[in-house]
């Protein structure tokens, strides 16, 4: 979500590696570089290329993970959000 993706990815950005394809859900949003094309994506059931903001926000890291209450602690740097923007939680 909202990532660099370098020209070294697979143009159809996902692998099945568990075999489970047909019900994992695979997204994207906003992605950018020269990895990040949709047009060759794979055609899973459940691949989305995501383009409205009200359903990314359920992927985001303080909603889905609610990282803001944990990874602080971590160290480990990230954005909760949007980039730039603040994190609504409802």
């Amino acid at each position: 979500m909202q990532s660099f993706l370098d020209g070294l990815v697979d143009p159809q950005g996902w692998l099945d590696s568990w075999g489970h394809k047909d019900t994992a859900y695979c997204g994207e949003y906003k992605n950018y570089g020269p990895g990040s094309s949709t047009n060759q994506k794979v055609n899973w059931p459940h691949y989305h290329a995501i383009t409205d903001p009200k359903t990314a926000k359920f992927f985001m890291v303080a909603h889905f993970i609610s990282g803001h209450n944990w990874l602080p602690k971590t160290g480990v740097p990230f954005t909760p959000g949007f980039e730039n923007r603040p994190v609504l939680l409802n």
